[in-house]
């Protein structure tokens, strides 16, 4: 539930809000906020115990703040109070052994393989079509803004 506080200002409560399941079953998440097109999203995200994100790609800036539990990444691991930035670009997959439960804020979409596990919060490509090509290997994204351009590579050929 929302509701307006001033002209252009609204409170919602999360604590209101329904727990939805996401395809794979082992995220759940309360949408504050949700634009298909953009891949915007903004709401809180709920990982079970023993479960992983998949590997995914953000195309755009994605903060996260930790309320509970923690997740482990190629980068080492988040836990309770801190703020995690994947900037665009970022390629990780996130473990969590305990549980975790975050808000979210993501500022476009995310890329995920076809044959990876994924939630409702991504576009899908084929694993065989995606790559990502920074304009430095030496450079770390912060560096560069945190900027890579996401290109389809070409499908395998032969064997």
């Amino acid at each position: 539930m929302s509701h307006q506080i001033a002209p252009g200002v609204y409170a919602y409560d999360l604590e209101s809000l329904p727990w939805r399941d996401t395809p794979r079953g082992t995220v759940r998440e309360k949408a504050v906020r949700r634009e298909a097109d953009t891949g915007r999203f903004l709401g809180m995200l709920m990982f079970e115990p023993q479960s992983r994100s998949g590997v995914h790609q953000h195309l755009a800036t994605a903060t996260s703040y930790f309320l509970a539990g923690s997740l482990v990444d190629y980068q080492g691991t988040t836990r309770e109070g801190a703020v995690g930035v994947n900037l665009a670009g970022a390629t990780h997959d996130a473990v969590t052994y305990t549980g975790c439960t975050l808000v979210s804020r993501l500022e476009g979409p995310v890329i995920i393989p076809d044959d990876e596990l994924a939630s409702p919060l991504s576009r899908r490509t084929s694993p065989s079509t995606w790559s990502r090509r920074c304009p430095s290997r030496r450079a770390s994204p912060a560096s560069r803004g945190g900027r890579c351009s996401t290109t389809r590579a070409p499908a395998p050929t032969g064997g």
